[in-house]
């Protein structure tokens, strides 16, 4: 009976050793399987610029029938709110579903559900409050994890009342590829599951980009009624201390509505940049896979690339002056 407790008592010690190398194996597979599938969206798009004559895809863009898809960078439709998107992950890879494209493309296994549900999304993906009367769907996966710069890929519905349009960039125009990100994952809420942080152009919801700076007069949102005229830089990127922990991040104003709205002159949409991969040396949270626009990944917190400068120095995917001074700024 003594033999037979010691054997018993190390096999618990044994298993009690194992279990977090065993546990840390599962959650580096999951990191490496989500950087993979970043990597291949951005070699989607490369793909789909290359036979776009090098440029890239608008975010997204509403069309009113299937028909518009071969035109859709000619529509600028009048009513997004009745009108289905024609999503970039559309554009770049046809239909969704197939033996080519399988909806675990756009998903990553460390996050809640493999991603954020669709915008209006298909019955039986759909969380309650991201529901839409419309009974339309957008052209996009079911599941989202991923987003793109919106400085690069920006949304293709601005209106006549903005300022600016948007437009499609070349990715010639840009110079060190090397050092500019395309795409990221989305962050989710780790505890509830999915829900939009802010509105406009910071909210989180699963069509949109990230938009990475901030205008001169305008703030971080609005960034399309930012004034075109002058030389001097007209956008420019926000503080490394805007970009908020996972704890403060609980506090921004959501679709449901919370206590502590954090003001809108300290927000930048880089908050929705998911931080779910796990780094000891890190007290503010985990990190994201981000691919840039050569292609390469790197592994790093959101607040690094605003240290490093990693979103570009111009706001290519906008009409006008669309230099941004690397030079942090808050908007008053």
């Amino acid at each position: 009976m003594v033999e037979l407790l010691v054997t018993i008592a190390i096999i618990a010690i044994l298993i009690a050793l194992i279990l977090p190398s065993l546990s840390g194996a599962r959650e580096n597979s999951r990191t490496l399987k989500c950087a993979a599938n970043t990597r291949s969206l951005a070699q989607a798009i490369a793909v789909y610029s290359n036979d776009h004559r090098g440029r890239m895809p608008p975010a997204y863009i509403a069309a009113d029938t299937a028909s518009a898809l071969p035109a859709w960078a000619l529509r600028q439709p009048g009513d997004i709110d009745s009108e289905p998107y024609i999503h970039w992950t559309r554009m770049v890879t046809g239909d969704i579903g197939t033996d080519d494209v399988q909806p675990e493309a756009f998903m990553c296994p460390a996050a809640p559900d493999g991603g954020a549900p669709a915008r209006r999304p298909q019955l039986g993906f759909a969380e309650p409050w991201q529901q839409r009367s419309t009974g339309l769907s957008d052209w996009q996966p079911p599941r989202m994890a991923y987003t793109v710069n919106g400085a690069l890929m920006p949304p293709g519905t601005m209106m006549d009342h903005f300022r600016r349009k948007a437009r499609l960039v070349d990715i010639a125009e840009v110079n060190q590829p090397e050092r500019v990100i395309l795409a990221t994952e989305f962050y989710d809420d780790q505890t509830v599951g999915w829900r939009a942080i802010g509105e406009f152009d910071i909210a989180s919801r699963s069509y949109r980009p990230i938009m990475p700076f901030i205008g001169g007069s305008t703030g971080p949102m609005n960034l399309f009624n930012e004034p075109t005229l002058g030389d001097e830089p007209r956008f420019f990127y926000p503080t490394n201390n805007s970009v908020f922990d996972l704890s403060q991040l609980k506090t921004i104003y959501t679709y449901f509505g919370t206590v502590n709205v954090i003001t809108s002159n300290a927000i930048t949409s880089i908050n929705a940049v998911g931080r779910r991969h796990p780094q000891r040396t890190r007290r503010d949270g985990g990190l994201a896979n981000f691919a840039f626009l050569d292609g390469h990944i790197d592994r790093m917190h959101p607040r690094a690339t605003l240290e490093r400068e990693l979103w570009g120095d111009r706001f290519w995917g906008i009409t006008g002056n669309n230099a941004v001074d690397k030079r942090q700024r808050v908007h008053p």
